[in-house]
């Protein structure tokens, strides 16, 4: 589903120039598309069904065993290593995509890469844990204020970060 969605967010954003904005823009509107499926599921399900879609939504670690957890730290460590991989490119991309390609980065293509294993990285915990999206929007933030925008300090602690802030809110 997640690389579904971005599929469809990288195609619709290719026909008028894959910049940030109408990136931004056509994955506001898939998003959009996708939360009212998800909301049509929920009025067709029974009780049951719709409680337990409510309690995944809300996202958590409650619903992961051992199991599960150890499913999940194959994408996780999967995605880790391709991330530590590119940090050099990306490092080139945060610059400026001219800087990037002036240095030999093949930009367009790893900007569609980025979006893919991020979305299959995402997908597959997302899956386990539910959506719990405020993890991935303030850990790499806490950690480029306290370690800089090198990517090859700040990732690394973004991670950290994440898992702890996530662990910690679950627990509350």
């Amino acid at each position: 589903g997640a690389l579904a969605a971005t599929g469809l967010v990288i195609a619709m954003s290719q026909r008028a120039g894959l910049d940030a904005e109408t990136l931004i823009l056509c994955g506001v509107a898939v998003a959009l598309c996708a939360s009212a499926g998800v909301l049509l599921l929920h009025f067709l399900a029974d009780r049951a069904t719709s409680a337990a879609m409510i309690r995944w939504t809300m996202g958590g670690l409650a619903s992961v065993g051992m199991t599960q957890g150890l499913l999940g730290l194959l994408p996780t460590c999967l995605g880790a290593l391709w991330l530590f991989k590119v940090i050099p490119q990306l490092n080139l991309l945060s610059l400026s995509d001219d800087w990037a390609l002036s240095r030999g980065v093949a930009t367009e293509r790893l900007q569609v890469t980025i979006l893919v294993v991020v979305a299959l990285w995402t997908g597959a915990i997302v899956a386990q844990a539910g959506p719990i999206a405020f993890v991935g929007l303030i850990a790499p933030h806490m950690a480029r204020r306290r370690f800089g925008h090198d990517l090859r300090r700040y990732a690394p602690a973004a991670l950290g970060i994440g898992a702890g802030l996530l662990c910690l809110c679950d627990a509350l």
